[in-house]
């Protein structure tokens, strides 16, 4: 029996306390390498004492099932589980049973007719973020999931709390995301190793590049990225920056892949090119886990379901405008080394000089040029600026870096910044005394909102630790969620103007003394002149630069308190 993760215990008494309050259609968030199919086994005996039917776990890709299968028998030894897909057939009175989508999905398909559907009443959709499509949306209708008076348990699984699959969104199939543990509090947590990111920019153009289902059409992005100089690129980056690692590396297509792995091996790269119904599939795989050779080249494999811990470097040769497939992709490569357990713990006793221990993944994102299209790259993840260059540090320790900045000049958009080495550079060169806020901001709210690092809005109060954040979801819904004392408060939105009105309710109710800080207009005394007090602060802050003449009493407040608001 596998002892859960703090994470995995909090994940079972989330979804069981959501259903509790009426939601039957849920959302679990978990970053690749969490351990989702520690969850899907868990559910059905959990969820027993509320529905005692049978469990449907509908997957997408081969690899998965077999993964699922093996930890569900593992978890539930007293319990009957049977796979359907292919040439197998399930036995219909299983008490779990395991389906691929590809064979039950089908319209009219005459396999699901074996299935007691009023007798199934827990579902689980591993990487539920193609639960849009038509094949999943069929077994839904067949099941009742979408009913809204059922009390049938539908629960998905996916990785990223942000993106649509084929322009849609998940607020059709689900109703709420319950948990969330993201990719950022994993590696925080030491359950996946830390990344640090590389930013190679090519000379291909993209904008003439045609979309489809949300991102980009395969044959026309492979005229554009796949050729010789480009390839050739992506040798000279990975000698430069992958430290000889244990590379998986994601292209276009099957010529892609080929033509990359060709490139490697003419500057003395061991390389070998993957696919789908590669007749040497099994064999390569094999020999890449042996360390026969260093890259990997692989067109639309290993995007989920694959571990291996082995993998210490990404290559990124394929630009997407898709975050789910990219934190799947970059995913491969943030696994813990077997045996480390806890990469916090493992830090201070591993004793193994032989393998020296994991400690990170090193992504390399070939970055092309595009005035058209919002490009996926690593920054993004964390709701960074997708042009942002880590220069190899860490992402993690980045994205705190402009927290940090953040919280001291509040109103300051790090949105534009494209080099993390630059972080002070960028802070001096904005007019620190010429306060914007963003234009939804000024429509919808009289408070001082600001961009968040993470991507939505923020806005700090004045007690240290308060502060309220609004941010778009994977179901297409604003969250609002704010920390005011010791309490905590949590919903969500259809429409943003909606999210700030219940936003700015909720601060007038809980922090009203706040108010006279965090408005921006409206004080009587705004226009009065600048008071000796203030200019006293506003010189200590500031080490003597140069204060604007006619500085207001207001203008002043709203620095001083941007800044302060920020520093607690």
């Amino acid at each position: 029996m596998f002892k859960n993760r703090p994470y995995q215990d909090a994940q079972l008494e989330a979804s069981e306390a959501a259903y509790n309050r009426g939601v039957t259609r849920q959302v679990i968030l978990a970053a690749p390498g969490t351990g989702k199919s520690h969850f899907i086994a868990n559910m059905p005996v959990r969820m027993s004492k509320y529905l005692d039917g049978q469990s449907l776990v509908i997957v997408h890709r081969e690899e998965l099932i077999n993964q699922d299968i093996e930890k569900l028998r593992i978890v539930n030894p007293d319990l009957h589980i049977s796979k359907e897909k292919a040439e197998e057939y399930a036995d219909p009175n299983a008490d779990i049973l395991v389906a691929s989508i590809a064979s039950i999905g089908r319209l009219n398909s005459k396999r699901v007719d074996r299935f007691n559907w009023e007798r199934i009443d827990k579902i689980q959709t591993d990487e539920c973020q193609h639960s849009p499509a038509t094949t999943y949306m069929n077994i839904y209708e067949k099941a009742g999931v979408l009913n809204p008076n059922t009390k049938k348990l539908h629960i998905g699984l996916t990785a990223t709390a942000t993106g649509r699959v084929d322009g849609k969104a998940l607020n059709k199939v689900f109703q709420e995301i319950v948990h969330t543990y993201s990719l950022r509090d994993a590696i925080q947590d030491g359950w996946l190793v830390d990344i640090k990111g590389i930013k190679v920019n090519t000379e291909s153009i993209l904008d003439e590049v045609k979309v489809s289902g949300g991102d980009f059409q395969i044959d026309s992005l492979a005229e554009v990225v796949n050729n010789p100089r480009r390839n050739q690129l992506a040798v000279k980056a990975w000698q430069q920056y992958g430290e000889n690692r244990q590379t998986v590396a994601f292209t276009v297509d099957i010529q892609h892949a080929v033509d990359a792995a060709a490139m490697f091996n003419h500057y003395g790269v061991p390389s070998e090119a993957i696919w789908g119904n590669d007749p040497k599939r099994a064999e390569k795989l094999a020999a890449y886990r042996n360390g026969d050779f260093k890259c990997l080249f692989n067109c639309g494999i290993l995007i989920e379901g694959y571990d291996n811990w082995r993998i210490g470097c990404i290559l990124h040769m394929c630009p997407t405008k898709s975050s789910i497939k990219y934190i799947q992709t970059t995913g491969r490569g943030t696994r813990l080394q077997e045996g480390t357990g806890n990469l916090l713990i493992a830090n201070e006793g591993w004793t193994n000089l032989d393998s020296p221990l994991k400690r990170d993944c090193i992504v390399i994102d070939l970055c092309d040029l595009s005035s058209k299209h919002s490009l996926i790259t690593l920054p993004t993840l964390f709701g960074l600026n997708a042009k942002l260059n880590l220069q190899g540090t860490s992402l993690v320790g980045a994205t705190r870096a402009i927290e940090a900045a953040q919280e001291r000049y509040s109103h300051i958009d790090f949105s534009t910044l494209d080099d993390i080495t630059k972080l002070e550079a960028y802070i001096e060169s904005v007019d620190l005394f010429n306060i914007h806020y963003p234009e939804e901001v000024e429509s919808n709210s009289e408070l001082t909102w600001n961009h968040a690092v993470g991507g939505g809005y923020v806005l700090l109060l004045p007690t240290k630790g308060e502060k309220v954040q609004i941010k778009q979801n994977l179901l297409d819904m604003w969250e609002v969620s704010a920390s005011i004392g010791t309490r905590r408060f949590r919903g969500q939105r259809e429409a943003l103007g909606e999210a700030f009105r219940v936003a700015d309710d909720l601060i007038h109710a809980q922090a009203p003394d706040a108010l006279k800080i965090v408005k921006r207009e409206g004080e009587r005394w705004h226009n009065d002149p600048v008071t000796p007090k203030q200019l006293k602060t506003l010189a200590k802050l500031f080490g003597g630069k140069q204060l604007p003449k006619n500085l207001t009493k207001g203008e002043a407040s709203k620095i001083i308190s941007n800044i302060f608001a920020g520093r607690s």
